[in-house]
């Protein structure tokens, strides 16, 4: 208890929970136990509840629209993609992309669906990805061509795109 008390202990308990800091101490200790992934839950629990609900998420893309509106700015949506929803196998966060997609319909925003992109591309999962989730510079540099095409079709810069 005495250990946690010290400021090695303080400083410890606020960046235990740094993945980057995890993953050091992991490589320079590798006796210490397994540390948890990194993951888009808050705490690991059984239920593994979203850091940010659907319903939250979709009252900030809400926030954000009033946010860019107050501000003049304007809005498009790329909803991003992953291997899991490139193949179509259903996701937790499936729900996120479809708040997304109702948020740029609902405001008649500009929208690209990457995955959609990704399908059209041809090329395979591993040229697209460096692993599960992160795109690779080809699958980002498709990214961007859709939504300047997407952004052009809107008739940005004449158009406004104010949500």
């Amino acid at each position: 208890m005495a250990h946690l008390a010290s400021p090695r202990g303080r400083l410890e308990g606020l960046v235990a929970k740094s993945a980057v800091y995890r993953s050091v101490r992991r490589r320079l200790k590798p006796e210490l136990p397994e540390a948890l992934p990194v993951g888009w839950v808050r705490e690991p629990t059984p239920q593994r509840h979203p850091r940010v609900s659907p319903e939250d998420y979709a009252e900030n893309l809400e926030r954000l629209a009033a946010e860019a509106r107050a501000r003049d700015v304007g809005l498009a949506v790329l909803t991003p993609c992953h291997r899991q929803r490139l193949r179509g196998t259903p996701a937790p966060w499936d729900r996120y992309a479809q708040a997304m997609r109702a948020f740029a319909t609902t405001h008649s925003l500009p929208y690209v669906d990457a995955c959609e992109v990704m399908r059209e591309s041809g090329l395979t999962p591993d040229e697209l990805f460096l692993d599960a989730l992160h795109p690779t510079a080809e699958a980002n540099r498709r990214y961007a061509e859709a939504l300047s095409s997407a952004l052009v079709q809107a008739g940005w810069p004449e158009a406004r795109l104010l949500p």
